[in-house]
């Protein structure tokens, strides 16, 4: 059985580079978006084995707004 929603997808290093480019602080998207810090320097974090993409399928509609 298919997905019914296919999620765009970003990794650490393309959220930190989506940021970059809208001159946001992570701590600033942190406190828009009503997140704790830490969760935000754990999605900037580079994934190791355990940890496939972090960054949830929200992030990135929430950076293109």
């Amino acid at each position: 059985m298919s997905k019914r929603f296919q999620y765009l997808r970003m990794t650490g290093g393309e959220f930190a580079a989506a940021l970059h480019k809208l001159n946001m602080k992570p701590k600033a998207f942190a406190r828009v978006f009503g997140l704790n810090w830490s969760t935000v320097l754990r999605w900037l974090r580079p994934p190791d084995a355990t940890d496939a993409l972090t960054v949830p399928p929200w992030g990135p509609v929430a950076l293109a707004l």
